[in-house]
Protein backbone atom coordinates (compact mmCIF):
# COMPACT_ATOMS: atom_id res chain seq x y z
CA UNK A 1 0.00 0.00 0.00
CA UNK A 2 2.89 2.74 0.98
CA UNK A 3 4.77 1.77 -3.15
CA UNK A 4 1.25 2.32 -4.51
CA UNK A 5 0.92 5.78 -2.27
CA UNK A 6 3.99 6.82 -3.79
CA UNK A 7 2.49 7.48 -7.55
CA UNK A 8 1.74 10.92 -6.91
CA UNK A 9 4.17 11.83 -4.41
CA UNK A 10 6.89 14.35 -4.76
CA UNK A 11 9.95 12.41 -3.66
CA UNK A 12 12.72 10.73 -5.16
CA UNK A 13 11.05 7.33 -5.62
CA UNK A 14 8.33 8.81 -7.59
CA UNK A 15 10.46 9.42 -11.03
CA UNK A 16 11.21 5.62 -10.57
CA UNK A 17 8.06 4.51 -10.53
CA UNK A 18 7.31 6.67 -13.54
CA UNK A 19 10.15 5.51 -15.37
CA UNK A 20 9.09 1.58 -14.80
CA UNK A 21 5.77 1.77 -15.07
CA UNK A 22 6.27 3.88 -18.47
CA UNK A 23 8.49 0.58 -19.19
CA UNK A 24 6.45 -2.00 -17.84
CA UNK A 25 3.21 -3.02 -16.02
CA UNK A 26 2.00 -1.15 -13.32
CA UNK A 27 2.40 -4.60 -10.84
CA UNK A 28 6.08 -4.32 -11.71
CA UNK A 29 6.72 -0.76 -10.98
CA UNK A 30 4.59 -1.31 -7.90
CA UNK A 31 7.14 -4.16 -7.17
CA UNK A 32 10.04 -1.74 -7.72
CA UNK A 33 8.77 0.60 -5.09
CA UNK A 34 8.16 -1.76 -2.91
CA UNK A 35 11.42 -3.20 -2.85
CA UNK A 36 13.03 0.43 -2.39
CA UNK A 37 11.11 1.16 0.52
CA UNK A 38 12.04 -2.00 2.12
CA UNK A 39 15.40 -1.37 1.72
CA UNK A 40 15.28 2.10 2.96
CA UNK A 41 13.46 0.88 6.00
CA UNK A 42 15.95 -2.06 6.83
CA UNK A 43 19.05 0.55 6.37
CA UNK A 44 17.21 2.87 8.93
CA UNK A 45 16.68 -0.24 11.34
CA UNK A 46 19.63 -1.86 10.84
CA UNK A 47 22.60 0.45 10.58
CA UNK A 48 20.36 3.73 12.04
CA UNK A 49 20.68 5.72 8.04
CA UNK A 50 18.35 8.41 8.08
CA UNK A 51 16.44 8.65 5.04
CA UNK A 52 17.35 12.07 3.04
CA UNK A 53 14.65 12.91 0.69
CA UNK A 54 16.75 14.52 -2.29
CA UNK A 55 13.44 15.06 -4.15
CA UNK A 56 12.65 15.12 -7.96
CA UNK A 57 14.40 17.85 -8.78
CA UNK A 58 17.52 15.92 -7.90
CA UNK A 59 16.60 13.00 -9.73
CA UNK A 60 15.61 14.63 -12.73
CA UNK A 61 18.76 16.88 -12.48
CA UNK A 62 21.14 13.13 -11.94
CA UNK A 63 18.92 11.15 -14.66
CA UNK A 64 19.69 13.97 -17.10
CA UNK A 65 23.30 14.29 -16.41
CA UNK A 66 23.02 10.50 -17.01
CA UNK A 67 21.78 11.16 -20.24
CA UNK A 68 24.06 13.54 -21.56
CA UNK A 69 26.72 10.96 -21.10
CA UNK A 70 25.46 8.36 -22.68
CA UNK A 71 24.85 10.51 -25.75
CA UNK A 72 28.43 12.00 -25.15
CA UNK A 73 29.71 8.44 -25.42
CA UNK A 74 27.30 7.09 -28.52
CA UNK A 75 28.10 10.03 -30.40
CA UNK A 76 32.27 9.24 -30.01
CA UNK A 77 31.46 5.78 -30.38
CA UNK A 78 30.23 7.07 -33.96
CA UNK A 79 32.79 9.14 -34.80
CA UNK A 80 31.33 12.84 -33.61
CA UNK A 81 32.44 15.32 -30.93
CA UNK A 82 29.31 17.27 -29.03
CA UNK A 83 30.33 21.11 -28.10
CA UNK A 84 27.82 23.01 -25.84
CA UNK A 85 26.09 25.58 -27.14
CA UNK A 86 25.65 28.83 -25.81
CA UNK A 87 22.29 29.46 -24.29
Amino acid sequence: MAALSLRHSQTASEPTIEESRNAAAADIAVFAAARKLATLIYRLLRWGQPYVDEGAAAFENRYRQHRIGRLAATAKELGYQLTAVPA
